[in-house]
């Protein structure tokens, strides 16, 4: 529970609220506990509705988009630190950068992930205008550690994954 603010102290934030960075692009919606996929290239179709939710029209070419990202998995499009995947993939037609987040408890084959297997995977699709980085700095900051691969992969909700990811 928050606690009330007192004089000289800010307000508690509220139970599994993420992080502010963190929280502009990841909600309840956006992550799914527990991926069903067995490996990562079938996560994606898991992974890019929720990415796209709530972002318009767009969310109609979802199979599309996953396939287009399922061939660049082998190319381009993944990597990998410490049981979890960087996803991206750019897209002339997204609004804005998106993101969906997928925990797989028990792992999932990856080919080319050291030992075989990933528990969590960040996909983020990001227009093709937008300048930088296709994986965001706050997200190697946050999710790049043994630590917090453990505390994602053995969260019992989305609201503990949330909370996870405000207390890095």
């Amino acid at each position: 529970m928050s606690e009330q603010a007192q004089p000289g102290r800010p307000a508690a934030p509220p139970e599994h609220s993420p992080g502010p960075v963190c929280g502009k692009v990841l909600s309840h919606n956006s992550i799914v506990l527990p991926l069903r996929s067995a490996t990562l290239k079938d996560a994606v179709d898991e992974l890019v509705p929720k990415a796209l939710h709530g972002a318009g029209d767009i969310v109609r070419s979802s199979a599309k988009i996953a396939e287009s990202l399922k061939k660049g998995l082998s190319l381009r499009s993944v990597e990998y630190h410490r049981g979890l995947a960087f996803l991206h993939h750019r897209l002339k037609e997204a609004p804005a950068a998106r993101m969906a987040l997928g925990i797989a408890p028990d792992g999932l084959e990856a080919d080319g992930a050291p030992g075989g297997r990933v528990f969590v995977v960040a996909l983020f699709l990001k227009p093709t205008r937008e300048p930088g980085y296709d994986i965001p700095p706050w997200a190697r900051k946050t999710m790049c550690s043994e630590r917090m691969v453990y505390r994602l992969r053995t969260a019992a909700d989305v609201g503990a994954a949330l909370q996870a990811l405000a207390e890095p």
